[in-house]
């Protein structure tokens, strides 16, 4: 049998169900979502299709997108590295600082030399994409 709410406890049901879904919205409202660099509009003219980025453009970390291909490039000295940027655990995008590779999601760290899992709960590394640099540009090179 249904329980019949007064207008009184309806209005406080309902007040903290909407003051719940307020805080929540403003937490991710928060969150930064990653702007990707579109490979293709910032390809020099004459460049290779391949091309995911400048190597000027990669000072850090760089987030490219080339067709279904969201990544993100890290410079550790002279050398650049690429991962898809998805996190081994549950899949969200990772974001660079403090010289680790890191899930907001759950607390993943990556190294991002190896791509290895340094945190859990990620036990898996990363998937990293075969690049070249060649002529102050990075490659993509297919597999």
């Amino acid at each position: 049998m249904a329980r019949k709410l007064t207008r009184g406890q309806f209005l406080k049901k309902s007040g903290t169900t909407a003051l719940g879904l307020a805080a929540g919205g403003a937490l991710l409202q928060g969150c930064d979502p990653i702007e990707y660099a579109d490979a293709e509009k910032t390809r020099p003219p004459g460049a290779p299709a391949s091309v995911l980025a400048k190597t000027e453009d990669v000072q850090t970390s760089y987030y490219v997108a080339k067709g279904k291909l969201k990544a993100i490039l890290i410079r550790t000295g002279k050398t650049i590295r690429g991962y898809v940027n998805t996190c081994s655990h549950e899949e969200a995008a990772l974001y660079f600082a403090k010289g680790v590779l890191y899930c907001p999601v759950h607390g993943s760290h990556f190294d991002p030399v190896t791509g290895e899992a340094r945190k859990k709960p990620a036990t898996k590394p990363l998937t990293a994409i075969k690049l070249k640099v060649e002529k102050g540009l990075v490659l993509l090179v297919k597999a």
